[in-house]
């Protein structure tokens, strides 16, 4: 059969494709967790051997499965035609029936574009929260200057409050994480809410403010600007963990012995406390998931149950988890690659402008989990 120039053309183009897609699936081929709020979360890749987890892998998340749950594909392939399908024509190259692989799709094309997109941000936030100086080394003078501002030894549970907030807005207006000057606001509002929580230990909404202000400043994992491997801070995960655990003893306290109802923060602290668990004991990542089921119905959050029989699926597996309890309905792409890596109860700055909700908001409990959540958290391992 006689190729002519119009073939040849064809041939050369398709070739090129595959080329380029082969390129970007070997390049960004890094496993990310996203969601409409920004919880973007790195998943450990895999020892082939054994199915055992590598020594270096760090903040491993297990996706949870939603809607649909596909199992993983292997490796595509690419498939010689049917002969019913092969043209017969020396004139023209039937490509109609052509049926290309997978990671040639525009979804899977779209879905690596974003994973290099991620990679980017993040690697441009490390850079410079990696040459911020760390927070122990300005604690000290931090302190003498926030004395001139506010009396630690006589500010009441709000005064603190107030001037801890106001100054992570400071920070998140100045640049927050993308700016190198933005730190000292961030360091500022973390002070002062570790010497409230100090004061008064018992105040959940101190905590909870810590919680939050201890994340918008350094996410869970971060890239070694030297070497480019992805590490856990785990300074800041071991704080968080001794935090939320404190807060799980209280609740449980409240609720068993004085009667308290469960409320939707209980939910919040928990899920960030089955997250941290789950990293470094996965018993008590269980129990916590238990507790949430069995208090949903008081508690107001049985539209997150069948997510939460995913999560014990998931740890029960013996793989770390991750997943996100709110969805900003009104940020772009990049701010949720932004305010990702981080843990459930994080909700980032200006979350009312960002439209920020707990994504089962609007959903009854019947139709929560097919329709809801499947825009929230992903699925899939890779």
């Amino acid at each position: 059969m006689k190729i002519r120039p119009k073939q040849i053309m064809m041939l050369t183009f398709a070739a090129g494709i595959v080329l380029i897609a082969a390129f970007i699936w070997k390049k960004y081929s890094i496993n990310i967790q996203s969601n409409l709020f920004g919880v973007v979360s790195l998943q450990k890749h895999r020892e082939k051997t054994n199915g055992r987890s590598s020594p270096n892998e760090v903040n491993s998340t297990t996706d949870i499965a939603l809607s649909t749950k596909k199992p993983n594909n292997p490796p595509p392939q690419i498939n010689s035609l049917p002969e019913s399908e092969r043209t017969s024509s020396a004139d023209e190259l039937n490509v109609s029936n052509l049926k290309l692989p997978e990671f040639l799709t525009d979804k899977a094309l779209m879905r690596r574009v974003s994973k290099a997109r991620a990679r980017e941000i993040w690697l441009a936030q490390d850079k410079i929260i990696s040459a911020w100086p760390a927070y122990s080394d300005t604690r000290e003078q931090l302190q003498k200057e926030l004395q001139k501002e506010l009396d630690p030894n006589n500010a009441s549970e709000q005064e603190f409050l107030d001037a801890a907030l106001n100054f992570r807005q400071k920070f998140w207006q100045t640049g927050g994480e993308s700016s190198s000057e933005s730190y000292t606001y961030a360091y500022k509002s973390r002070l002062l809410l570790e010497l409230a929580h100090n004061k008064y230990p018992e105040n959940l909404t101190i905590t909870d403010e810590l919680v939050e202000t201890i994340q918008a400043t350094y996410p869970a994992t971060m890239f070694d600007p030297k070497t480019g491997k992805r590490t856990r801070n785990e300074e800041m995960t071991k704080n968080l963990l001794e935090l939320r655990s404190s807060q799980f003893k209280q609740i449980k306290r409240e609720i068993d012995l004085d009667g308290r109802t469960p409320a939707w923060q209980d939910f919040v602290r928990a899920a960030d406390l089955v997250v941290l668990s789950s990293i470094y004991d996965k018993d008590s990542a269980l129990a916590i998931v238990d507790w949430l089921k069995t208090e949903s119905g008081r508690g107001g959050w049985s539209a997150y149950n069948e997510a939460l029989d995913d999560v014990r699926q998931i740890i029960n597996r013996g793989s770390r988890v991750n997943f996100n309890i709110y969805a900003a309905t009104k940020q772009t792409r990049d701010e949720t690659f932004r305010y990702g890596r981080r843990f459930p109860s994080f909700r980032g700055p200006d979350p009312e402008k960002r439209g920020v909700i707990p994504w089962s908001q609007g959903l009854n409990t019947t139709d929560a989990y097919s329709s809801g959540i499947s825009k929230v958290i992903t699925s899939g391992t890779e």
